[in-house]
């Protein structure tokens, strides 16, 4: 009798799952038609543990893949704001420039 996929391996989550079930059902079908009906529920359990441990896992590392973009996104938007608390006054003398550079070209026209 084979045994369900382990839940560390590193197999993709579709896959996984669809190999779970087809390694579920052919003992379960072969138990079952010897007659041994409890160790063959008893297998499907197993392959369903398995399977759930293996969803847990997938889910777990999707979590730890979003917290970590949000993490990469408040630190960008964090390193903005500081870059412009350091450049204030060159970002205000810019702005200023601006202003009148369009003042004197609206007095010269």
């Amino acid at each position: 009798m084979e045994k369900p996929p382990q839940p560390g391996s590193r197999r993709r989550c579709t896959p996984c799952i669809i190999g779970c079930i087809q390694i579920a059902i052919v003992p379960f079908a072969a138990l079952a038609e010897m007659g041994h009906f409890k160790e063959a529920v008893q297998y499907v359990q197993r392959a369903a543990k398995a399977l759930c441990e293996a969803a847990k896992e997938a889910f777990v590392q999707v979590k730890v893949s979003l917290q970590r973009l949000v993490e990469l996104f408040v630190e960008a938007v964090t390193r903005v704001l500081a870059w412009i608390g350091e450049h204030r006054a060159y970002l205000f003398l810019m702005v200023a420039g601006a202003v009148a550079w369009s003042v004197v070209m609206n007095m010269w026209t």
